[in-house]
């Protein structure tokens, strides 16, 4: 469809206390949503919307609600800041944000307090790569991931990532480099507890069939007719 066009949703109130943590066959209840922090708003990339539907009181009511009917068990936010920590507590949701390096704005995960235990977590800087990569100073975007484990009543383990990847098209190893990075320290955490269920969230910034979404489902991908270095 038309991306550059909005899209109309219909919600119902749904009752938090008759939702299960998970059904009969084990799955969770997981919302995922980049929250277009303000600063990055440029009302020329939303010209059909006025710009009172662009502030972001208004906007932030509007998420807040659509989390309260979704009723997640694990809720992720990319360009989202420390205040959405109020708005959790009062939903019965613990939390931890985390700021990109030179930023206000950061990542989120939240769950249940009721249904989960945090037994870890771990910050991931991209920024990192520019010693990975001879110090090429590309590689310094200010992007991070999130990654956390969660432990449920019945004793399972459940790992959460979420990240926010750079943003430019036109930079593609650069986001290739950043998943390869996370994706290494999802498997350093899983191979610790092998029984460990994995969830990866987030804003990839990527199309499907992209290098980042093969590498996602492949688990590996041959770069080198493309970039330098060849290998992730």
């Amino acid at each position: 469809g038309d991306w550059t066009q909005p899209l109309a949703f219909e919600t119902t109130k749904i009752n938090r206390s008759n939702i299960p943590l998970s059904d009969e066959n084990g799955r969770i209840r997981i919302a995922s949503l980049n929250c277009l922090a303000n600063e990055y708003v440029n009302p020329h990339e939303f010209s059909w919307l006025s710009k009172d539907h662009l502030e972001w009181r208004r906007r932030q009511k509007i998420l807040q609600a659509s989390l309260e009917r979704m009723c997640p068990d694990v809720v992720c936010l990319q360009e989202c800041n420390e205040l959405w920590a109020d708005f959790f507590d009062s939903n019965d949701y613990d939390c931890i944000f985390q700021a990109r390096p030179t930023r206000k704005d950061g990542c989120t995960i939240a769950w249940r307090r009721n249904s989960f235990k945090l037994l870890d977590e771990s910050v991931v800087d991209f920024n990192e790569l520019v010693d990975f990569n001879c110090g090429d100073i590309r590689y310094k975007r200010d992007n991070i991931a999130i990654v956390i484990r969660l432990r449920t009543d019945d004793g399972r383990v459940l790992l959460v990532s979420n990240t926010h990847l750079y943003w430019n098209p036109l930079r593609p190893e650069i986001k290739l480099a950043q998943m390869a990075c996370l994706i290494l320290k999802i498997e350093e955490l899983v191979s610790k507890v092998p029984e460990t269920s994995y969830i990866l969230c987030g804003d990839m910034n990527s199309l499907p069939g992209s290098d980042v979404v093969r590498f996602i489902e492949q688990g590996m991908i041959d770069v080198t007719p493309r970039y330098t270095p060849g290998r992730f």
